[in-house]
């Protein structure tokens, strides 16, 4: 089960540091019927980095279009969304008492600690239970989901 935060899942629509691995695991974990999670916060963050990119001149008005249609196609029908609600929320409190987060960060971790929880209780009485994977390429972000106990992956550390 992976859970990806905006600047892990952006590295399949734009071309960089880390994209190799992501594709790679996003491809494995497609063919073996792995669930991709992220945040609907995703959904404004990701549309405004293509956005502000286009509007910099980084994508001329083709790519621009192709990789946010790419986005959206996978939005409707590749990625499981997990809504913003006082479930997904529950860490929140703690975590900006504890941690120098930023706000959407605080989002995508809490919203990650809950799935991570959630799915350990479903699966209490099973051994085999493949734990979470939280892919983020913010090293601050990263380091401080490795202090609550999440299985960190930063694809720009990683071979695929």
């Amino acid at each position: 089960m992976l859970y990806l935060d905006t600047s892990a899942l952006a590295k399949r629509y734009v071309w960089e540091s880390g994209s190799e691995s992501v594709h790679a695991r996003l491809l494995s974990a497609g063919s073996g019927g792995e669930g991709i999670f992220t945040s609907v916060l995703t959904y404004a963050e990701m549309l405004t980095l293509f956005g502000r990119r286009r509007q910099s001149g980084e994508f001329q008005l083709e790519e621009f279009q192709q990789i946010t249609n790419d986005f959206l196609r996978d939005w409707q029908s590749g990625l499981s969304i997990l809504e913003l609600n006082v479930n997904t929320m529950s860490s929140l409190a703690s975590l900006t008492a504890s941690y120098p987060l930023k706000s959407a960060d605080a989002v995508h971790l809490s919203t990650a600690i809950w799935l991570r929880d959630k799915s350990l209780l479903a699966h209490e009485s099973t051994l085999g239970v493949a734990p979470l994977e939280f892919w983020v390429a913010d090293g601050t972000l990263a380091r401080i989901a490795q202090q609550c106990g999440l299985r960190v992956f930063n694809p720009e550390q990683m071979q695929p």
